[in-house]
């Protein structure tokens, strides 16, 4: 570095009237952002890439302040600066280094090589900025130096030749940086706590609307099975029922019964005393049939005056049981305007008819109900047609009373 004829950088003039500084750094994006920042600033910028670039730069352009990175090809940021303040001619340019500091032995070797102050990495422009003015406002402190220091850092002795002022420079601006980075570090913590904080907020309110949505599909599916006058399940809910009480049947090789039960003279009754009455009938007669219905079957409205009970593994003997003992707590209850009785018409399926069934395309018998067939099973369709024409005997035999399919064998 020829610098035989260089002025010091305290009796320099510069002609532009602003500060001078030479940025060394080997990523050239890094270098950009910097250069941009400080032009922005009113100072007068020049870029070099590695430490002999950074020589030639201060050779040339006489700079009030070297700002340079540590780790680069070539020439370290360490090497650089020893390099810098072994001339005597520019030696009390300040050099600032950009380090991560992962080491305390970071800072021995910035005193070693003779560096001016650290600034942490990543670095806040406004703290940089801070640092560089008033590095520049510091009087020269190049002429303090003293006996060389020795000093012990993690095990290891270092022989430091910097001057009092200077090491107390570079170890304040060491704490000031570190300072800095806790504060950022600090708002980066309070920042992460809101969002966390955000993010729990909103997770919970995604959970509860999670719930209200499981809790309104569940309503909707009650809706969509549940008849809204009498709190029984309807038609639908028998069909979807009946599809897994006939697979089970067929596994467990168990009979299946249906029963239809018909309110007797519904259309006078509702003539003679009204609908809002005979519609408390119906409630009544739907909590009567589900309370003496078993556990196993499923009650349902299915359509007007007209009840189904769905019987599970149940023979035509056991559906004859439980469906008298459902007419008869019907026929004997109390009903303020007059008696009120129902017909019945059971159909049972046996497990062998099930098993013959399972293959085979059986066509519904005469007289089946044509929506039924086109929603639900074949059996469904022919236990239907059966029940229903074993209810029109009951009908036609005087009403209150019970018939099984079989009986019109």
């Amino acid at each position: 570095m020829s610098l035989a004829n260089s002025s010091t950088s305290t009796d320099i003039t510069h002609s532009s009237g602003r500060a001078r500084i030479v940025i060394v750094d080997d990523s050239r994006t890094q270098a950009a952002m910097l250069r941009q920042l400080l032009q922005q600033s009113g100072y007068e910028v020049f870029i070099a890439f590695d430490g002999k670039q950074a020589l030639q730069a201060v050779d040339e352009h006489q700079p009030d302040v070297v700002i340079a990175d540590i780790v680069m090809p070539v020439m370290d940021g360490y090497a650089m600066c020893q390099a810098l303040k072994s001339d005597p001619i520019v030696a009390q340019t300040p050099v600032i280094l950009l380090t991560a500091l992962q080491d305390p032995t970071d800072i021995v070797r910035g005193l070693q090589a003779g560096a001016d102050y650290y600034l942490t990495k990543p670095y806040q422009p406004d703290y940089l900025l801070a640092t560089l003015e008033g590095v520049l406002s510091r009087p020269d402190t190049s002429g303090q130096n003293e006996n060389a220091l020795e000093v012990e850092v993690q095990g290891h002795r270092y022989l430091i030749r910097s001057g009092r002022q200077q090491m107390l420079n570079l170890l304040l601006s060491t704490y000031g940086s570190a300072v800095q980075q806790n504060q950022v570090l600090t708002q980066t913590q309070h920042k992460l706590r809101t969002l966390n904080e955000k993010l729990i907020a909103q997770q919970q309110q995604i959970e509860a609307q999670q719930r209200e949505l499981r809790e309104n599909n569940q309503r909707l599916k009650k809706q969509a099975t549940r008849d809204s006058l009498t709190g029984l399940r309807n038609r639908r809910a028998i069909i979807e029922r009946f599809h897994e009480e006939i697979e089970r049947a067929r596994r467990r090789k168990e009979p299946l019964s249906l029963a239809l039960l018909d309110v007797d003279q519904f259309k006078l009754f509702n003539d003679t005393f009204g609908h809002p009455a005979g519609d408390i009938v119906l409630r009544e007669v739907a909590d009567l049939i589900e309370s003496r219905a078993r556990v196993s079957d499923l009650a349902a409205r299915y359509g007007g005056e007209e009840f189904a009970l769905l019987l599970p593994a149940t023979d035509a003997s056991a559906a004859r049981l439980v469906t008298e003992r459902v007419r008869e707590s019907i026929a004997n209850a109390y009903w303020p305007q007059r008696r009120i009785t129902v017909s019945i018409g059971i159909a049972t399926l046996t497990a062998d008819a099930l098993y013959a069934s399972q293959d085979t395309n059986n066509t519904p018998a005469e007289g089946q109900r044509p929506t039924d067939a086109a929603e639900g099973p074949v059996e469904l369709t022919l236990l239907l047609a059966r029940a229903d024409a074993a209810l029109y005997a009951s009908k036609h035999a005087g009403r209150n009373c019970t018939t099984h399919a079989d009986d019109l064998i």
